[in-house]
């Protein structure tokens, strides 16, 4: 355009520009610069604002990252959706952002988006839709001049509804891209998009409502596009994935013990020790056989399959103004913490579960006959002065895990009746945090109920 041109000033206009093709497109990005305006760059799977974020450890998770990528690149045929779920803290995000970082040097990226219910722009659907129509311009460039129109011919489509921008700037542009009378040969291969954090999302329904756009119309575009879904299993997202229509097309993942979690976690200890040793700071007071054997036996076993308490006795240990040896000492008990938290990162996850459930006394109450039972097989001298209050006591947790605490599901659910991490919630109660949920008697209530045994 304009070859040869000097010395020229064009101001505003409509640019029409031939290209090899021989299809004529449109230059005017208003409708793009609104796009950008709804995009939500913290999402991105290699975004500046998640810069160093979680991922699988090398030679750990090899199994669930094989069952995944086994279906990203073949058994997609028969089940477009995958959903990974597990407990709070069980490493879902850090598994979901290597297979991003997988597919993308493949090729096979279309899109992703990780959810925080903390952070702006990424707590709710809003921005959803426009940063993954961002992403899927970038992987397949002849899909902008068909978005650009779209926004052109609807300037309001991003402020409608997940559907209605669905239609307009993901299944129509695609449409046209490929034609459905397209021979085999000439489709292009499967693209993933990751949805992470569904629970996240601010409201149960809207995140019923981002499971069924994407099923009602991936199903019917010209090419495939596949979704991994991951997310603790709230009861309302495990109510939406037993419906039949959604459940028939979908595969799920589990982080169960099925995937040997302790084996893992042990290979990242180990690894992060002995990296501990060589590049500590006060590595020359660090003796050879630290940590001994034990030490990491236990600290798996009070890991109960959660890679977030052995990443955070990692980060607390390896701090380069403090003595590791001692460090260790503190998680162990061996040694006063002082005013040191060594487990703030996990007390947080926790707390914002427990603040979001909806009637604390009894949560506090069932939970606390939960941890007794596990732990000492008996339950404090309160309860068994009331010879039905076993029995009032189950019959309330039945009821408050399917309705009133479904968010405490995701601290103690595990698939097949495999571990629960009830060590780290009774660590959590037993360190004086459960004294600000709720009433202050019920908190001081669960932590003498805790307290009793410890």
């Amino acid at each position: 355009m304009f070859s040869g041109a000097q010395n020229t000033v064009v101001a505003g206009g409509t640019f029409t520009e031939t290209i090899a093709n021989n299809y004529s497109v449109k230059r005017n990005d208003e409708g793009l610069k609104k796009l950008y305006k709804k995009i939500a760059p913290g999402a991105f799977h290699n975004s500046g604002e998640r810069f160093d974020p979680p991922k699988c450890h090398p030679d750990t998770r090899l199994a669930v990252l094989k069952a995944i990528m086994d279906w990203v690149e073949t058994t997609y045929m028969t089940c477009f959706i995958m959903w990974l779920y597990g407990p709070a803290g069980a490493g879902k995000s850090a598994i979901a952002q290597t297979i991003a970082e997988q597919c993308h040097t493949l090729g096979i990226l279309a899109g992703s988006f990780f959810f925080s219910r903390t952070a702006p722009g990424r707590n709710d659907s809003s921005q959803l839709m426009a940063t993954l129509v961002y992403q899927l311009i970038m992987v397949e460039p002849r899909m902008r001049r068909h978005v650009e129109e779209a926004l052109q011919h609807d300037p309001m489509v991003l402020d409608r509804s997940l559907e209605a921008q669905m239609i307009a700037l993901i299944v129509k542009p695609l449409s046209k891209v490929f034609p459905k009378d397209q021979g085999p040969e000439q489709a292009p291969k499967a693209r993933l998009i990751i949805i992470d954090g569904l629970d996240e999302c601010q409201g149960h329904e809207a995140q019923r409502y981002i499971l069924k756009v994407f099923h009602g119309f991936l199903k019917d575009l010209p090419i495939q596009l596949i979704l991994l879904i991951v997310s603790r299993p709230e009861q309302h997202i495990r109510d939406s994935f037993n419906l039949q229509a959604i459940s028939a097309v979908t595969t799920t993942i589990a982080l169960d013990d099925t995937y040997e979690p302790d084996s893992d976690i042990k290979i990242f200890l180990d690894s992060k020790f002995d990296d501990i040793k060589s590049t500590h700071p006060y590595k020359s007071q660090i003796p050879s056989d630290w940590p001994p054997p034990t030490a990491i036996q236990q600290l798996v076993k009070k890991s109960s399959g959660q890679f977030i308490y052995a990443s955070t006795v990692v980060k607390y240990v390896k701090s380069s103004r403090h003595r590791p040896t001692r460090r260790l000492d503190i998680i162990f008990g061996l040694s006063s913490r002082g005013r040191d938290i060594p487990f703030a990162e996990i007390d947080n996850l926790y707390t914002l579960i427990f603040d979001l459930v909806e009637d604390p006394e009894e949560v506090l109450r069932v939970l606390s006959f939960i941890i007794l039972s596990l732990t000492t097989g008996s339950v404090s001298p309160e309860v068994r002065s009331d010879p039905q209050a076993d029995l009032r006591l189950l019959y309330n947790l039945a009821c408050i895990l399917v309705g009133i605490i479904r968010h405490i599901i995701s601290i103690f659910y595990k698939e097949n009746g495999c571990r629960s991490n009830v060590v780290q919630v009774l660590d959590f109660a037993r360190l004086s945090r459960l004294g600000s949920f709720g009433s202050r008697s019920a908190g001081e209530k669960a932590k003498s109920l805790c307290q009793c045994h410890a």
